[in-house]
């Protein structure tokens, strides 16, 4: 494995551009229920302040080019309006959507990443991180549980054709 020294900084209007792209990875990689970032997902991430409680990550290797982003939601009252009383919202910090360049992907990005996720929600005083996955997503699920992260609850979606 090739390993990255990648530095973290926070997403700014600049990152516009890349952040579409990483959009489209998102979909494709289908890392979580939600196919892609709405164009107003986008701008709250972009727009975002810790005070706020939400933080959008950019993630840059030793050339400065972006190879992951990582989107996360801490303000209990947002996670408790999302989730209701699923969890506790107080302890919780919601890793809303982490995507990784596909030239970096396998390479450690992601492990650096979720590294970096974890630091931050532990300065943020969060005793757990909560995410999303589609369990079909056999590779990003398998990740996960490798990191050590547990099934909360299975979610159902239902159609009925007409």
């Amino acid at each position: 494995m090739v390993e990255f020294n990648i530095t973290m900084r926070s997403l700014t209007s600049d990152d516009q551009r890349a952040l579409t792209e990483f959009n489209k990875l998102l979909s494709a990689q289908n890392t979580v229920e939600r196919q892609e970032l709405s164009a107003k997902e986008i701008e709250m991430f972009l727009k975002a302040d810790e005070d706020a409680g939400l933080t959008g990550m950019a993630f840059e290797d030793e050339d400065r080019n972006l190879v992951g982003i990582a989107l996360v939601v801490s303000d209990p009252a947002r996670l408790k309006e999302w989730f209701e009383d699923t969890f506790n919202a107080d302890d919780t910090l919601y890793l809303y959507a982490i995507v990784v360049s596909e030239g970096a992907q396998r390479k450690g990005v992601g492990k650096e990443i979720m590294k970096k996720v974890y630091s931050t929600a532990r300065m943020l005083g969060k005793t757990q991180i909560l995410l999303d996955v589609n369990n079909r997503n056999e590779r990003a699920y398998k990740w996960y549980k490798r990191e050590g992260f547990e099934e909360l609850a299975s979610q159902v979606y239902m159609v009925r054709r007409l």
